[in-house]
Protein backbone atom coordinates (compact mmCIF):
# COMPACT_ATOMS: atom_id res chain seq x y z
CA UNK A 1 0.00 0.00 0.00
CA UNK A 2 1.34 3.53 -0.80
CA UNK A 3 1.58 5.56 1.95
CA UNK A 4 -0.56 8.68 2.36
CA UNK A 5 0.53 11.95 2.64
CA UNK A 6 -2.04 14.19 4.15
CA UNK A 7 0.25 17.93 5.00
CA UNK A 8 3.35 19.95 4.32
CA UNK A 9 5.11 17.95 7.20
CA UNK A 10 4.22 14.57 5.71
CA UNK A 11 5.30 15.55 1.77
CA UNK A 12 9.03 16.81 3.42
CA UNK A 13 9.53 13.96 5.64
CA UNK A 14 9.13 11.62 2.45
CA UNK A 15 11.69 13.68 0.84
CA UNK A 16 13.88 13.81 3.78
CA UNK A 17 13.10 9.39 4.06
CA UNK A 18 13.60 9.18 -0.04
CA UNK A 19 17.02 10.84 0.19
CA UNK A 20 17.85 8.22 3.17
CA UNK A 21 16.81 5.25 0.98
CA UNK A 22 18.48 6.29 -2.01
CA UNK A 23 20.68 3.71 -3.24
CA UNK A 24 18.99 0.84 -1.48
CA UNK A 25 20.12 -2.55 -2.46
CA UNK A 26 17.77 -4.04 -5.04
CA UNK A 27 14.74 -6.29 -4.40
CA UNK A 28 15.09 -4.83 -0.08
CA UNK A 29 12.52 -4.13 1.80
CA UNK A 30 13.94 -0.46 1.75
CA UNK A 31 13.83 -0.37 -2.16
CA UNK A 32 9.93 -1.02 -1.87
CA UNK A 33 9.66 1.62 0.20
CA UNK A 34 11.66 4.10 -1.69
CA UNK A 35 9.36 3.39 -4.59
CA UNK A 36 6.11 3.69 -2.50
CA UNK A 37 7.47 7.35 -1.06
CA UNK A 38 8.17 8.60 -4.64
CA UNK A 39 5.09 7.28 -5.41
CA UNK A 40 3.12 9.23 -2.46
CA UNK A 41 5.33 12.27 -3.10
CA UNK A 42 4.39 12.00 -7.00
CA UNK A 43 0.75 12.29 -5.99
CA UNK A 44 1.05 14.63 -3.33
CA UNK A 45 3.00 17.24 -5.63
CA UNK A 46 0.07 16.52 -8.67
CA UNK A 47 -2.27 17.11 -6.46
CA UNK A 48 -0.99 20.39 -5.18
CA UNK A 49 1.52 21.40 -8.33
CA UNK A 50 4.58 21.62 -6.67
CA UNK A 51 7.57 21.45 -8.80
Amino acid sequence: MTPSIQSQADYEAALKRIQELTGAPEDSSEEKELVKLVLAVEIWATKHRIG
